[in-house]
């Protein structure tokens, strides 16, 4: 919960710099309609290209409103990791989410939970007795 709330921000900013480039490679392969096998080939190429050509632009217009090499260099050096926590930031809030889910399932289907866990115990027991009836009848008949 602490990385999200504290990355929030970094989120945003990786956000704002990364997703056009990162969707065009996706709704262009859907457009243009390729092959199975090329989908993976197009995405890569479309998105070299894309990324080059976005940072470039982005670099190009931080340069020109900021006026300063330096912090234009920290601006491009920060380009590719903040899109890397995008990723990876969705990926734990989408995962945080699931467990939000279960533990509300938990708490307001209680009763619905222990029957589950009721049910799989007697599942289990039954598995069990199966498995000891047949190694029994397997013995006998050798």
């Amino acid at each position: 919960l602490l990385y999200i709330g504290l990355g929030f921000p970094l989120f945003i900013y990786g956000l704002i710099n990364n997703y056009i480039p990162y969707k065009v490679p996706r709704w262009l392969t859907r457009k243009l309609k390729r092959a199975k096998s090329e989908i993976a080939s197009t995405k890569l190429l479309v998105g070299i290209v894309m990324f080059v050509t976005y940072y470039s632009m982005e670099i190009f217009l931080f340069n020109y409103f900021v006026q300063n090499t330096a912090y234009t260099m920290i601006y491009a050096l920060s380009l590719v990791p903040s899109g890397n926590f995008v990723l990876s930031y969705l990926f734990y809030v989408r995962r945080y989410r699931q467990h939000l889910r279960f533990f509300t399932i938990f708490y307001k289907k209680r009763h619905i939970m222990y029957q589950i866990i009721e049910e799989r115990k007697a599942l289990i027991e039954y598995i069990n007795q199966a498995r000891d009836e047949y190694l029994k009848i397997s013995k006998a008949n050798q």
